[in-house]
């Protein structure tokens, strides 16, 4: 019987301590996403100019805006090796608190690109940064 009685007080502390951790509320997980790109032979300095132009500014209204749950953007430069045999010239690295969005719809990108004072469009700007760099991976 008291084998009976220790044996049940376990468990029962142990499902109350599970109920108990469990009932704590939990911190937002953070999602990364990073982008692995390479820059086409000699549009180096095009690309920077375009980072800076259009990618950057971007990012900012859309790391301002209301109920964005993107945290931070980084763009990070390759340093070694460098030439073609590096796999990535840039890692665009993207941080959200929460499970990322779906990508913006064309009506939100093309606010988003007025709101940042960028005068292309989506289509453009899709096309300028294809005309610049190729995605290598995700």
């Amino acid at each position: 019987m008291t084998k009976l009685v220790t044996v049940s007080s376990v468990i029962v502390t142990a499902l109350l301590a599970n109920t108990v951790a469990t009932a704590q509320p939990q911190e937002p997980r953070t999602y990364v996403r990073i982008n692995c790109v390479k820059v086409r032979d000699g549009k180096g300095q095009e690309y920077a100019a375009y980072l800076r132009d259009v990618n950057v500014k971007l990012a900012k209204v859309r790391l301002e805006a209301a109920g964005s749950n993107m945290s931070a953007y980084t763009i990070a430069q390759a340093v070694a090796p460098t030439g073609r045999s590096a796999r990535c010239d840039y890692q665009i690295v993207t941080s959200y608190t929460g499970f990322p969005p779906e990508a913006p719809t064309l009506e939100q990108t093309t606010a988003d690109l007025k709101k940042a004072g960028i005068s292309m469009s989506r289509e453009a700007v899709i096309a300028k940064r294809d005309e610049l760099t190729y995605l290598v991976g995700t």
